[in-house]
């Protein structure tokens, strides 16, 4: 979802996404769909992948290359979007901005380490596969605060200035677009550094905003050679504050500063991602790029929480379905090595530059206001760039020149760009001393002037990508950038499972979760057992032949742990459901059906017929069962009434239901191309993508299982084709609404053309399936760190979900680890005891 606000990472947004959506020959899959995509393939399958690491290898050569910059261009969004305030004493225990650091061994920050492990390094069966544990589990506090989110302050003038004193920064301060309608952030700059800053948590500090170029990092550069140069580097600004440093293992030269609670606790997010302030180290080893996504918050009170050893039971227990209260996140293996270059340019020589129009009033009375191209600063005739379209391009013609040591292009003359920008994709080969691009899309040969000399030549396809971004003149390339995909790189997609934290009760009145245990019932098997020394879960459902989860409920446990001398019920086996959702009913339940035909290496298929639907604020997703289904299949995509009753669950929590009934409410209803403009606007509350097609009508844009939103393509006002399902009773906030399943630009922007978009949703989803489902065996997962940390959903997207807040910062347990593919996994779990509990889950929404 694009930002309403400008500033230069959102013009790199923008770019990214204009050149992510030509690559693809301007159609692109709705990213919700993919989500939705990875819940249907789940039972394909592999245990703790995201379906964009278990479909990475099946598709297109293209696809594959924009399915990754995708994930480069919500990297790209984490580092340089906007924004945080100039440093201030903290008061009463509430952490603000800091101001200068030093790294804390985390021996001295956590008090769950300086004490004598309570269980050692491990070997455990989970998931079909092995959990190792290489750490001792630290001994655990009996208690921990909690604290409350602080909603981030609008920046001010002298916040601004503040902060980029502490930065060197001595320029202008110029007045930008906020990231909500009506309200402003700052830039200030003097030419060559820029500090946009959007409230007094937020902002983004370039070095030299010339020169910048994304991925441009240090490819090389440890974590330990790191360490001293942004320790330095915060000192030097004034920053202090204690902090945890970490390599995030996704882009080269890019590494994480996690700031410290008052109790020595960094806090994470949703999706494995802390709050941070993000550095970016270049080849030289100096920082280019600082990004701060910090959080502020205050003490409520102190409580008292689980174990460890009790929350690494839980992690076990997952393999038998138990997911509630846990959060789990899997990123695919190695760091991206995907290239980017940006054009560099001579001094003092008349050329000709494309680029989009930056114009910032000045904050200040009386002062001149801020023109740009591209991401240079610009001088001399820039009368009238003001009036002109940001979206746009302009082609200025005159030369760069230094001005009191700043480098600034001196515009002779300028015109909006008649040529719309060329995304081309191709191999580039050496001639003597030029270097050729030749266009795979069959439109010709382009010389690359002032080519860098490590570009790559001679790149393999379908296995290499690249592409080259820029202005075709006169039949030369006018190049901006060059992007390039080697074969094997890394830095994919990911998943996860769980369902999500529970409420908090802080009433200090415990609420039930569930009656007491039930007693043996005569005639039904039960037996009593107790519990002896050296027993485990495990081990006794094991004996008996039941699941953990058969155990845990027949003796109405919520917590996997046990003592000795418990008397524990054993019910016969099968006569308790793994999953507490087995058995359940549902009526009338509405939702979109879905057909997906798996095909395996030896050319057999079948068949997978599956519902996603909505009660209120409950998801579900499961594969049906039942008779003459196939009868459904030209419902593909498109909704349905379903009764049914859910019969299983496998140890991953997927589900699969009987259906009983089923009732089509709109048998005609077909899928439909239209064609019109995007806007976002705020609706209910909510921001939302509005669609207004050629005769008037606007509808709000829901992604194909019904959430709100999809994506803005190509930027703001472009003429766009969607292919989308128009249901008639789905109305939100007064407006009609469409479920869009893939989108392209009405025009292309190689040739100027217009483009066409053809239904395929359709079509039953087709999986080419590398292994056996039931021969695979998945990686073994090794835990190599835990810590006690603090959790709470990042207020970026908090206005976004159901629950806008006030927030609580938590405990939470985190379990940090690899398989054995290299893949990264992390698990949240929730410490706060049952007593301070809600039965009740929070909202949420799960990775994808």
């Amino acid at each position: 979802m694009n930002d309403p606000f400008t500033n230069k990472p959102n013009l790199d947004d923008e770019a990214i996404s204009r050149k992510l959506q030509q690559a693809a020959e301007q159609t692109q899959a709705n990213t919700q769909f993919a989500a939705e995509l990875e819940e249907t393939l789940r039972s394909a399958h592999r245990p703790g992948t995201g379906w964009f690491a278990a479909m990475f290898p099946q598709v297109t050569p293209t696809l594959r290359w924009v399915a990754l910059l995708v994930l480069l261009a919500v990297v790209l969004s984490w580092s340089i979007r906007s924004l945080i305030p100039a440093p201030q004493p903290a008061n009463d225990s509430t952490p603000v901005t800091p101001v200068l650091g030093t790294p804390s061994p985390e021996a001295e920050v956590r008090p769950d380490v300086n004490g004598t492990p309570v269980l050692q390094e491990g070997e455990f069966d989970w998931r079909q596969t092995k959990l190792y544990l290489s750490v001792p589990l630290p001994v655990s506090p009996a208690e921990a605060k909690i604290y409350q989110l602080k909603a981030e302050e609008p920046a001010t003038i002298e916040t601004a200035m503040g902060l980029a004193s502490r930065f060197g920064v001595q320029g202008e301060v110029y007045q930008i677009p906020g990231r909500v309608p009506g309200t402003f952030g700052y830039l200030v700059t003097d030419g060559k550094q820029r500090l946009y800053v959007q409230s007094n948590m937020k902002f983004d500090y370039y070095a030299d905003y010339g020169t910048y170029s994304f991925m441009s990092g240090n490819k090389d550069i440890t974590e330990e050679q790191a360490a001293p140069v942004i320790d330095a580097f915060l000192k030097s600004h004034e920053l202090d504050f204690a902090y945890q440093l970490v390599d995030p293992q996704i882009n080269p030269g890019l590494f994480y500063i996690l700031p410290l609670s008052p109790d020595g606790l960094p806090v994470y997010h949703d999706y494995n991602i802390p709050a941070r302030l993000e550095v970016t180290i270049d080849e030289s080893g100096q920082v280019i790029l600082m990004t701060s996504y910090q959080v502020g918050f205050e003490e409520t009170g102190t409580y008292g929480i689980r174990t460890v050893e009790d929350a690494f039971q839980q992690v076990l227990g997952q393999s038998n379905g138990m997911q509630n209260g846990i959060l789990e996140i899997v990123r695919s293996a190695g760091r991206s090595e995907t290239g980017f270059w940006n054009r560099a340019y001579p001094d003092n020589q008349v050329l000709t530059l494309f680029g989009q129009p930056a114009f910032y009033s000045s904050a200040q009375p009386g002062g001149a206001p801020f023109v740009g191209i591209g991401q240079f600063t610009a001088t001399g005739n820039t009368t009238g760039i003001e009036s002109v379209d940001r979206t746009t391009y302009i082609e200025a013609t005159g030369q760069f020149i230094l001005e009191n040591g700043i480098r600034k292009f001196n515009v002779e003359s300028w015109k909006v760009a008649e040529q719309a920008e060329s995304y081309l994709s191709g191999t580039l080969r050496q001639e003597g001393d030029r270097v050729i691009l030749t266009a795979d899309d069959g439109s010709g040969e382009y010389t690359i002037p002032d080519a860098p000399a490590d570009l790559p030549l001679d790149t393999k396809i379908p296995d290499e990508f690249l592409a080259v971004s820029g202005f075709v003149v006169d039949g030369r390339l006018e190049w901006n950038s060059i992007q390039y995909s080697p074969s094997g790189s890394g830095g994919g997609g990911g998943g996860g499972s769980g369902a999500g934290f529970y409420q908090l009760n802080l009433s200090g009145t415990p609420v039930p979760f569930s009656e007491a245990a039930p007693q043996p019932a005569p005639g039904l098997g039960a037996n009593i057992y107790t519990v002896m020394d050296g027993d485990t879960l495990a081990t006794i459902a094991s004996t008996y032949g039941i699941s953990i989860d058969e155990l845990l409920q027949a003796n109405g446990l919520t917590e996997p742990v046990i003592f000795v001398d418990q008397q524990l019920i054993i019910p016969p086996p099968g006569s308790h459901p793994s999953n507490p959702l087995v058995r359940t009913k549902l009526e009338n339940l509405r939702g979109i059906f879905n057909v997906t035909i798996y095909r395996q290496a030896n050319g057999t298929e079948s068949k997978e017929y599956s519902f996603i639907g909505r009660d209120g604020e409950t998801n579900y997703f499961f594969v049906l069962n039942g008779e003459n289904l196939a009868e459904l299949e030209k419902y593909h995509h498109r909704p349905l009434n379903v009764w049914v009753t859910i019969q299983s669950a496998d140890s991953f929590g997927n589900l699969v239901a009987r259906l009983e009934r089923v009732e089509v409410p709109f048998p005609d209803l077909q899928f439909q191309i239209l064609r019109g403009t995007q806007r976002m606007e705020v609706v209910d509350g909510q921001p939302v993508e509005l669609f207004t097609t050629e005769d008037g009508t606007t509808y709000v844009e829901l992604s194909p299982s019904g959430d709100i939103g999809s994506s803005v393509m190509g930027t703001p006002g472009d003429t766009v084709l969607h292919e989308a399902l128009a249901i008639p009773d789905e109305i939100y906030g007064g407006y009609p609404t469409i479920r869009i399943f893939s989108s392209g630009l009405a025009t292309s922007p190689k040739n100027g053309q217009e483009t066409e978009l053809t239904i395929t949703a359709d079509q039953p989803n087709v999986v080419d399936v590398e292994q056996d489902p039931q021969t695979y065996v998945p990686p073994a997962l090794t835990i190599e760190k835990v810590e006690l940390v603090y959790y709470v959903p990042d207020p970026t997207y908090a206005s976004q979900a159901s629950n806008p807040g006030p927030h609580t910062v938590q405990p939470a347990w985190r379990f940090y680890g690899h398989y054995a593919d290299g893949s990264q996994v992390s698990f949240l779990v929730q410490a706060l005891k049952q007593e301070f509990l809600l039965p009740e889950l929070e909202p949420y929404t799960g990775p994808g």
